[in-house]
């Protein structure tokens, strides 16, 4: 099957980011994506075990994004942790 689809410039700039931090053509990312799509069951028809399978699936596979550490008021850190040390945690400052 060939499909033409116009796309918003933003949109086609992702795409066309995506593939290349794939190593994969455009043509080829965009099937890989639908195909996954097309086979991936509804949650509502996955067991828990297999829900999880498919979180971590797809978690590992973002593991390009690099998102700073959550940032947390010295105030919500006090009363989260109640005098436990916090470790790998930045606070936030105004």
């Amino acid at each position: 099957m060939t499909v033409t689809l116009e796309l918003r410039p933003e949109v086609e700039e992702r795409i066309i980011a995506e593939a290349k931090a794939q190593g994969m053509s455009v043509e080829d990312y965009i099937q890989q994506q639908l195909e996954d799509k097309a086979i991936t069951p509804k949650p509502q028809e996955l067991t828990t075990e297999e829900w999880l399978r498919l979180w971590n699936q797809w978690l590992s596979s973002h593991d390009y994004i690099k998102a700073p550490p959550f940032p947390m008021r010295r105030s919500a850190a006090r009363a989260s942790t109640a005098g436990a040390k916090i470790s790998n945690c930045e606070v936030a400052r105004r």
